[in-house]
């Protein structure tokens, strides 16, 4: 519509200006037949996209979360070995490494937990050394009401956000507000 003005698009029948006109002009005002939520199609058309997630160094690990441990030792004989270890964080918080021991993991950081493995190891064996990445995070529940096409409970991970958790209930419906969303953690708005 450069060089343009409305009224040679509108005085324009038929042709390419028209078409561009109600493109831009008529499908996006308030009278138009195709009135919709302004902001839903973010909501509703961004289904099944991944974000990458890069957590912090003080991220908690807890229940669910899965480490990956490698560890590096050379046992009293003078053997040396390596492992790779896949371990989800149990209902107890707790995580076994064989050789080492087990130990709780629950609301610690990933380097916290791995000074203390390391230190532990080196008691038991002659040049020990470990490496913990977080291979998956844990899921949580959350439970969504109101205006949404598939209400109820949502598993998610802690770091994903309210659009996320939207996309997840398959989105919201043409009756939504998006100025009226509220998140609760037990009975206190957050």
């Amino acid at each position: 519509l450069e060089n343009t003005n409305v009224k040679n698009v509108v005085d324009d029948a038929g042709g390419r200006k028209q078409a561009l006109y109600r493109q831009y002009f008529i499908s996006g005002s308030a009278n138009s037949t195709n009135n919709q939520l302004f902001g839903i199609n973010i909501i509703n058309n961004a289904k099944d996209v991944s974000i990458p997630v890069s957590i912090n160094d003080n991220y908690l690990l807890a229940s669910g979360d899965v480490l990956n441990i490698k560890t590096w030792n050379t046992i009293y004989s003078g053997e040396e070995s390596s492992t790779l270890l896949s371990i989800q964080v149990s209902k107890t918080g707790t995580i076994f490494i064989p050789s080492i021991g087990s130990f709780y993991a629950n609301n610690k950081t990933i380097g916290s937990l791995q000074n203390e493995i390391l230190g532990e190891g080196k008691k038991k064996l002659k040049y020990f050394n470990v490496e913990l990445t977080l291979e998956k995070l844990r899921e949580v529940s959350v439970f969504v009401t109101g205006e949404v096409n598939r209400p109820g409970q949502v598993l998610t991970t802690p770091y994903n956000n309210i659009l996320n958790i939207l996309n997840k209930a398959e989105g919201v419906t043409s009756k939504a507000s998006l100025r009226n969303i509220k998140i609760l953690r037990g009975n206190q708005e957050i």
